[in-house]
């Protein structure tokens, strides 16, 4: 059961950045999904996770922290819900100090990776973040701008 940080993050990602999503990046192929984490760490000096894909419609995507990986299902092969787990990946250490997974740091996280990765304006996602009472973490210095292609976009990991 999601608590009421994760609860405001997924609404507003349904009302406010899933819409601005394009078309093209709302049905990924494997490859294409691998090469948004490859892409996401590279940009965030986040260790590159392994990546399971679930056939299976019902059970959520999820970042495994233990098992340093990132689970999708079916229905996430899209950039928002790969770029929504790999920004946990990325803010594991904030969770590990104690800060809930869905905190401030990630809010920070997810829009950066929704601006740079997906091309929406970063005032319209952190005003309508702020609108849906989310606590967003200062800005992140270390995101280097995402390059357009992957060197491993043709290797498994």
């Amino acid at each position: 059961m999601p608590d009421e940080a994760a609860r405001r993050l997924y609404h507003w990602e349904d009302a406010f950045v899933e819409p601005k999503q394009s078309a093209a990046d709302r049905l990924l192929t494997t490859e294409q999904c691998r090469d948004y984490v490859f892409r996401a760490c590279a940009a965030t000096g986040t260790r590159l996770p392994s990546i399971r894909f679930k056939n299976a419609s019902h059970v959520p995507c999820k970042a495994d922290f233990s098992r340093w990986e990132i689970i999708l299902a079916e229905w996430g092969h899209a950039a928002l819900p790969v770029l929504h787990e790999t920004a946990h990946l990325a803010t594991f250490e904030a969770v590990r100090r104690g800060e809930n997974g869905h905190g401030p740091s990630f809010a920070r996280m997810a829009i950066e990776f929704y601006s740079g990765f997906l091309g929406i304006n970063r005032d319209y996602l952190l005003q309508t973040a702020a609108r849906c009472g989310i606590p967003v973490g200062p800005q992140i210095v270390r995101l280097s701008p995402p390059s357009n292609h992957s060197p491993f976009s043709d290797l498994d990991f």
